[in-house]
């Protein structure tokens, strides 16, 4: 910006008096006076330009921005934005380094060890609560932990080696075990993963006045690769979930947890409702292979009072889901089991399936949940079967489900368009994902519902009240957990064509479109006909995706994420 005249003159006046000051009428002037002058005219020059600097920037339309709208597009994107953000302008650096929530969240998105610079971030959180993952590798991290319990929500402790043989020594451990005897009056949620390489000790055990018994707003553990206590503790009185985890393999590992191991403490804990007993997914049927009794017993007695159970498959899991037959946990997950236990064990013939839905992107990981008419649901996930047998999802589920069925959730891929559907006479909502072959990993592609022919005939669903499409396409965020759905175009006409070809006797009262944009060419009045097909159209523009609870993180490759998109 150029420098205006009058500022230009004025700053001449200045100067010129200060040197009229400074040399007398005789014309005579000391070396001191000279010093003194130049001084003098560098503060008024410094001055000067720091007036202008700040006129410029109360003109600039990035000062204009309040501080609490900056703040909250920040705390929408990643750690080093904001550090990038804070190097733009004076003002913006002391807005954001003044804002201690926005620091507590991006001290949550970020795993610590021992580094320096980590103090000061977390100095910044002035106390407001916040997420911590920290690695323990030195007894800097310990003290960082023992610091900042009091104000911790969430709170993730990883020890483990790599093939650096950088891991924590015993010593330090020790020194966790007493700092985890602090008070932790907001923790809300814990995960402990330890990974463990042969010549090393077990994980010690918790000490019994864990969190100095004072934790009350507690609620889920996670213990990866570490036993819980073998009696309750006043720490976890109120404690609501449990996960225990396998750790995953890294070079050198040879040693295991089993899951009796991981369990076999739990049936005190009698305010539990989640339990989750989950193996590494590359070794599945390494699940308590020789204490599969006892673990079946385990799961039995506490399996009443549960309202979820996650559980690996493992040999003996048909007879665990016999004895909880009478008084099953409302959601059982069961996760990478085979296809022979698709087909023969996890859905009952006694019972009458209403809600069937499907998480598959045509790839060999998939996964299908069933609902029967009393509300129970089983849903298994991450089931191990060759990628041709996803092309036949439907060769798992029995013609007689189609009697009772009234609600349906499915992935374009899955239209059977070589042979006929079987008449569903209670189906009332029908869910179809689009854009399927655009997450699909297999070599063929298919050509979705809209290009289907019309051979195998329609099919039959005379109390089809609803029929949503949804677009299956998703962004992620700088947050793994918050992921946002984007809009899918799609053909009016297409659609329209679908109804009519497809649905028989006629076509649902209510269209319902998700994350779906019409578009019909100029002068067509394709949505116009759309719109006089159906009875209601509706849309939905929801900006993000459920965001997944915080311990979905804890439980590994055990569900895909994809799953929980399909699921929500």
């Amino acid at each position: 910006m150029f420098v205006g005249q009058d500022r230009r003159d004025s700053l001449h006046k200045a100067v010129q008096d200060i040197l009229t000051d400074t040399a007398p009428c005789s014309g005579r002037h000391s070396s001191g006076s000279l010093s003194d002058a130049r001084v003098a005219i560098y503060e008024l020059v410094q001055q000067s330009l720091q007036e202008f600097s700040r006129e410029i920037n109360d003109r600039a339309p990035v000062n204009n921005l309040p501080a609490e709208i900056l703040i909250n597009i920040l705390s929408y994107t990643s750690f080093y934005v904001v550090v990038a953000a804070s190097r733009v302008c004076q003002l913006w650096r002391t807005t954001i380094n003044d804002t201690a929530s926005l620091w507590a969240v991006m001290i949550s998105s970020l795993l610590w060890a021992y580094e320096r610079p980590g103090y000061e971030f977390l100095r910044r959180t002035k106390d407001v609560p916040f997420d911590l993952s920290l690695r323990i590798r030195r007894p800097d991290s310990v003290q960082i932990l023992q610091e900042h319990l009091p104000h911790i929500k969430r709170l993730t402790l990883t020890l483990e080696c790599d093939y650096m043989s950088c891991d924590a020594p015993m010593h330090v451990i020790d020194e966790l075990m007493y700092a985890l005897r602090n008070p932790a009056p907001l923790l809300e949620e814990l995960c402990i993963l330890y990974q463990n390489s042969p010549g090393r000790r077990a994980f010690p055990t918790i000490p019994i006045d864990v969190f100095a018994g004072v934790s009350p707003r507690l609620h889920t553990v996670t213990a990866i690769g570490i036993r819980l206590p073998f009696h309750p503790y006043a720490a976890f009185s109120n404690v609501q979930r449990f996960i225990f985890r396998t750790p995953n393999r890294i070079l050198g590992t040879d040693t295991t947890l089993s899951a009796i191991e991981m369990v076999q403490n739990i049936a005190g804990y009698r305010g539990l409702r989640h339990l989750a007993v989950l193996q590494e997914p590359q070794h599945p049927f390494q699940v308590g292979t020789a204490d599969d009794e006892a673990l079946v017993l385990a799961l039995r007695d506490i399996g009443p009072q549960l309202d979820s159970l996650d559980c690996s498959y493992f040999p003996h899991l048909p007879f665990l889901l016999d004895s909880l037959s009478d008084s099953p946990p409302k959601l059982i997950a069961i996760h990478s089991a085979t296809s022979e236990f698709l087909s023969d064990e996890w859905m009952r013939p006694d019972v009458s399936i209403v809600g069937l839905r499907f998480a598959t992107r045509g790839s060999h990981d998939t996964a299908i949940e069933a609902t029967d008419s009393s509300g129970y649901t089983r849903r298994i996930t991450a089931v191990s079967m060759e990628p041709e047998d996803t092309e036949n999802l439907w060769g798992f589920i029995p013609l007689s489900v189609f009697i009772g069925l009234t609600s349906l959730s499915m992935h374009e891929h899955m239209w059977p368009d070589d042979q006929p559907w079987p008449t569903s006479d209670s189906l009332q909502d029908l869910r179809i994902f689009l854009s399927t072959s655009y997450h699909r990993r297999v070599s063929e592609q298919t050509g979705g519902i809209f290009q289907l022919g019309i051979d195998q005939g329609p099919w039959h669903v005379p109390a089809l009240k609803c029929l949503t499409l949804a677009s299956i396409l998703c962004t992620y965020t700088p947050h793994a957990h918050e992921r946002r759905r984007t809009s899918l175009l799609v053909a009016a006409d297409g659609i329209r064509l679908f109804l009519l070809q497809q649905l028989a006797p006629s076509p649902p009262q209510t269209l319902h479109l998700e994350h779906i944009t019409l578009y019909e060419p100029f002068q067509s009045n394709t949505v116009r006909a759309l719109h006089d097909l159906v009875q209601e159209i509706t849309t939905s523009e929801f900006e993000t995706v459920e965001l997944l609870p915080h311990y979905h993180g804890h439980m590994g490759m055990h569900v895909r994420t994809s799953f929980e998109i399909d699921f929500s």
